[in-house]
């Protein structure tokens, strides 16, 4: 068999995005051998001739199958160059690992419908619920698959002496509940609730817990709504929210900066509970909740997106999550049951070794690359009967939706309309 496997040689911006391309390259050099599979190069500076140069790479490979294991550039151009060499010749299967950006690109793929009619297609989504909604879009729904994003195990995984060694290096005693959140610091990943709920718990309850937070701060709000932020604005808000408090509870508090992947691996291996309350569009897996999962946390999280894709039969009590709605101009979280959560934990003790092992070894036996790529296998060597079908009759609703440029389609710019309900009520 013949795998043309394509994505960008230069790293993407957001670092999840970089973890889950990397994981998902091993899952295939796990799945194939290196004889079978061709590495491309595709990137978001990549310039027409050197996409026709690519397309002739690809066609003169003859590959049986073309995936593509990145969320950026939109694939539209290659696949339209490639559509001209191809012709009347038999044309490889093409299959898409979906990121959180595809309703950002319902437009592109829309206009790419009939170049996909002439081959036989699948979709690979992290999580159920992303599935769910990205099924509204096919005709033929079986073409759209479930499949997570792998973890690297070799990095995440629960060391007791590394727990107790960190816990050392940052004074953190025995008996105290560490809580952590790590990613992106932004408006939708709603970091201020979280930091004000556990403020309030401390203030009232005088629990012995700290809350730790690593990732950095950035300026996105919330493009459906064309709402921007400005820079440094969600770093002053946070300063805001805790200038509410006594510095006693500040000090419990603690911000660590951007760790990278063995540093997130030791204050994961130092915490008890991992906790987000995301209500991110992207939000189709999340890497920082599963990765903590993967090292034996608890987690405190919204049942947003493919977050609520975490819960294991086999430790239900592992997770507790937080429901979440969609309203006129929000989506919003359910405080009560954050500050339910959060109490919860505090008064509960702390999960001793051997149960954080079990907990790691589970996690980590769903999500590790050898697990994802069995799971890969299994949906790759499925064989398509027909040829793509076409995208559903929503996707007539696209053009009317997008006559204003100006404006997302999901929104009058200022609430949310019936299209984005439609949508995204599959995520909550």
């Amino acid at each position: 068999m013949r795998i043309a496997i394509i994505y960008s040689f230069e790293k993407p911006s957001w670092v999840s995005c970089q973890t889950i391309v990397s994981n998902l390259k091993l899952s295939y050099q796990e799945i194939f051998h290196e004889s079978e599979l061709l590495f491309c190069d595709f990137h978001s500076n990549i310039d027409e001739d050197k996409i026709l140069e690519l397309a002739q790479k690809i066609f003169k490979y003859s590959a049986d199958k073309i995936i593509f294991i990145d969320h950026l550039p939109h694939p539209i151009e290659l696949l339209a160059s490639m559509d001209k060499m191809y012709g009347t010749c038999h044309r490889p299967e093409l299959i898409f690992h979906v990121f959180g950006n595809f309703t950002l690109n319902i437009s592109s793929w829309l206009n790419l419908d009939n170049i996909l009619k002439k081959h036989k297609v699948k979709f690979i989504c992290a999580s159920r619920k992303q599935q769910l909604l990205v099924r509204k879009f096919i005709k033929n729904a079986t073409t759209v698959y479930e499949c997570p994003f792998p973890v690297d195990t070799k990095v995440f995984f629960f060391d007791k002496n590394l727990r107790v060694k960190v816990r050392n290096e940052l004074n953190i005693k025995t008996s105290e509940h560490v809580f952590l959140y790590t990613g992106r610091i932004s408006y939708q990943k709603k970091v201020v609730d979280v930091v004000q709920a556990f403020a309030n718990i401390l203030k009232h309850f005088g629990t012995n817990a700290r809350l730790c937070i690593a990732g950095e701060f950035d300026n996105l709000g919330v493009p459906f709504l064309n709402k921007e932020i400005k820079i440094n604005r969600y770093f002053q808000h946070v300063e805001s929210v805790l200038s509410c408090f006594d510095k006693v509870i500040r000090d419990k508090i603690v911000y660590l900066g951007n760790l990278n992947a063995n540093e997130l691996n030791e204050i994961y291996n130092a915490s008890d509970t991992f906790i987000s309350m995301s209500v991110h569009n992207d939000e189709d897996f999340g890497m920082s909740p599963i990765e903590s999962l993967c090292t034996g946390t608890q987690a405190i999280l919204t049942n947003w997106g493919g977050y609520s894709s975490f819960y294991v039969d086999e430790i239900p009590s592992c997770i507790d999550y937080v429901p979440v709605s969609i309203n006129a101009s929000s989506v919003d979280i359910n405080k009560s049951i954050l500050l339910a959560n959060i109490l919860k934990q505090c008064n509960s003790l702390l999960v001793f070794d051997e149960k954080r092992s079990m907990m790691s070894e589970l996690y980590k036996s769903k999500f590790s690359i050898f697990a994802i790529s069995e799971i890969i296998k299994s949906i790759v060597n499925v064989v398509s009967s027909n040829e793509f079908e076409g995208f559903s009759d929503l996707m007539s609703k696209i053009p009317l939706q997008i006559s204003d440029q100006s404006l997302p389609f999901f929104s009058d710019g200022r609430n949310y309309n019936s299209f984005y309900k439609e949508l995204y009520e599959s995520y909550v």
